[in-house]
């Protein structure tokens, strides 16, 4: 009897120990809502070159396509409305964003202002190079049965990188977790898949060889922003591939051209502690908000509330900063993949959204 007493003891204390050191879910509420309509097109500049005044016309593989919207866009296999090529440059692709105060921001697409490159920096891990398959160092064998050695899967490369307050350090971070050649899968820590937070010395030009690990709650996931708070926490997107919301759901194994057959059900926003104390081990989860449970008791939602509730079921979420830390507000936003995305209507191209959220409890959890 006291043998089973002990081992119950132990047990419950262990699901205890577990319980506290999960990440607590703290509330959010939205205070601000702006869309930028996703068939949003600019001009080419009137200097450039006849064949730069037409974009997208690479997207169908292994092929291109000149002639302007003969491609339609597709999100899980749906029609989204909008075809490629485009007349033009379509205002899409928000993967960063800054907060310049007074209500501004700059918002970041994957193209240069100027193209211009001022230097290149080999990207280093445990001193080893971080090559994914698309990388100039990486070279097809002379032979079917010799290797092909890289380590960062393609598409799964940088897609968040802070800055340190004071402007010293830059912490890039890792979409998709590193592949261990010597267990032949994904990097892993107590069990979980880690991505790696990287530091950049910018003084020294450099990178300093600390690196930290931000595990994943499943299998899968990726993360789409990353923004310091002050110098120690930092607020990280991480996330599923689903897209969608469950009022407009397929039936149970079914896929259509009106309906989501994969839902979002993991969007957060998470607050880490990374520090001095734990380079080179796991980054402290100190809490989330769910992106998928907005409250919107003022009724700010210029789209998508349902009772009560903004979901941002957005299959690639990749903004966020803080944008008044005393009051407790950030900002967040989606990457529309236009025309590649729509997660809000089955049938229909999404929007670029930002929204405003209150969520004070969560920036000034410890």
């Amino acid at each position: 009897m006291r043998l089973r007493l002990a081992a119950a003891l132990l047990l419950s204390s262990t699901m205890l120990a577990g319980a506290q050191d999960a990440p607590k879910e703290f509330p959010a509420k939205l205070v601000g809502h702006a869309l930028l309509p996703a068939n949003t097109i600019i001009p080419a500049p009137a200097d450039a070159p006849a064949d730069l005044k037409v974009s997208g016309k690479f997207t169908t593989p292994g092929k291109r396509i000149e002639q302007v919207g003969t491609v339609m866009g597709t999100s899980g296999g749906r029609p989204t409305g909008l075809s490629t090529p485009f007349a033009g440059q379509p205002v899409q692709g928000f993967s960063g964003i800054r907060s310049l105060g007074n209500g501004e921001f700059l918002v970041l697409t994957d193209v240069d202002a100027t193209g211009k490159v001022e230097a290149v920096f080999e990207t280093t891990v445990d001193g080893k190079p971080a090559r994914s398959p698309d990388h100039y160092a990486v070279t097809t064998p002379g032979a079917p049965n010799l290797p092909v050695e890289f380590n960062v899967r393609r598409s799964k490369g940088y897609e968040g990188m802070a800055q340190s307050p004071d402007g010293r350090f830059l912490y890039p971070l890792l979409e998709g977790p590193l592949w261990n050649a010597e267990t032949k899968g994904n990097e892993e820590v107590d069990g979980k898949e880690v991505l790696r937070i990287l530091e950049f010395d910018v003084q020294a030009e450099k990178w300093t060889g600390r690196s930290w690990f931000f595990p994943l709650e499943q299998k899968g996931l990726a993360i789409g922003d990353f923004n310091m708070i002050d110098a120690t926490t930092a607020l990280i997107i991480e996330r599923d591939n689903g897209e969608g919301t469950a009022d407009k759901a397929c039936a149970a194994g079914q896929k259509g051209p009106d309906c989501f057959h994969d839902l979002a059900k993991f969007k957060r926003i998470v607050k880490i502690e990374m520090a001095d104390a734990n380079v080179g081990k796991s980054v402290r989860k100190v809490g989330y908000i769910d992106l998928m449970k907005i409250a919107d008791p003022d009724k700010k939602a210029k789209q998508g509330a349902i009772d009560g509730v903004l979901p941002f079921p957005f299959f690639t979420i990749e903004n966020v900063d803080v944008v008044d830390l005393a009051g407790g507000i950030i900002v967040v936003g989606n990457d529309n993949n236009l025309p590649f995305s729509s997660s809000r209507d089955p049938k229909k191209a999404d929007d670029n959204e930002l929204v405003l959220l209150q969520v004070k409890e969560l920036l000034t959890a410890k």
